[in-house]
């Protein structure tokens, strides 16, 4: 079953590159509940500086409050970088999910927003809210527990979250395709999980793995790909030529252009293999 989904995913997402396009957009939101966990995690291990959207929204307001002086910057900085992208990942988010089901029944691609959208907003804000208390409790942890316990405090949450991220994942599936109210897709939502957990957890495994392989491909595609390029800017260095710099801004837009296009498609037959395997089990 579980090959039967992928392939028809993957059929999907290749027939339809306007899928590609809103895949690009949501990616700000939708990518792998396992990335999700365990990305920052890593972050903490190694020290680095967490960012956390709704935890500067947070302190800029604080300080405007205190200081009665409203920190533009610190706002115009999240507006453009955090809220609007959101936003647009969120309606995309919205069209992508809608259009997989479109497809998946043969009928016309649709941009039409219903009602429903702020259900899925207010689901995606509370995704993220979750996602941040959490990690600024296992980076407060980090600090004051023992390492053992730290650990395994942090593999208890992260699983709990997991679970979490996945009830609320549904409960997207059931508003956006099923057009069901927001306690109603909850309630199912919770029932769903519970009922095919286990090919849940196979499914996200899989598709994580697939993460981890595209990923390596890709980066060894990218490097490959300029190689050519910074060999051409050393030649033109070496022998006294003038726009050395040229071979490397070009490879960098060349390469970056098609590694976005093929993270595209990939985010595409990602989303769209969860809305298949959705609809299959419902």
């Amino acid at each position: 079953m579980i090959k039967q989904i992928l392939k028809k995913s993957l059929e999907i997402t290749l027939k339809n590159p306007l899928l590609w396009i809103f895949a690009f957009l949501a990616s700000y939101i939708t990518i792998n509940e396992l990335v999700v966990i365990i990305e920052p995690v890593r972050q903490i291990f190694y020290n680095k500086e967490l960012s956390l959207p709704f935890l500067s929204l947070l302190k800029t307001i604080k300080i405007s409050l205190e200081t009665k002086v409203l920190v533009f910057k610190n706002f115009s900085v999240l507006l453009f970088f955090w809220i609007v992208p959101f936003l647009l990942a969120v309606w995309a988010e919205f069209v992508l999910f809608t259009n997989i089901q479109k497809k998946l029944n043969n009928q016309k691609f649709s941009l039409k927003i219903k009602k429903s959208f702020w259900w899925v907003l207010l689901i995606n804000i509370i995704l993220t809210l979750i996602n941040n208390l959490i990690l600024i409790t296992i980076n407060q942890s980090h600090q004051i527990l023992p390492p053992v316990i730290f650990w395994i405090s942090t593999i208890i949450i992260c699983l709990l979250e997991l679970i979490i991220f996945l009830i609320l994942k549904f409960s997207l599936f059931f508003i956006i395709c099923q057009q069901k109210e927001l306690s109603t897709s909850l309630k199912k939502s919770v029932k769903f999980f519970f009922s095919y957990w286990k090919k849940i957890c196979l499914f996200l495994l899989i598709l994580f793995v697939f993460n981890l392989l595209f990923g390596i491909i890709t980066n060894l595609v990218a490097v490959g790909g300029f190689y050519p390029f910074s060999v051409l800017s050393f030649m033109l260095k070496n022998w006294g030529l003038s726009g050395q710099n040229i071979p490397l801004y070009g490879g960098l837009i060349i390469v970056g252009f098609f590694s976005v296009i093929f993270w595209s498609i990939f985010f595409a037959f990602q989303n769209a293999a969860w809305v298949t395997f959705f609809l299959k089990n419902k």
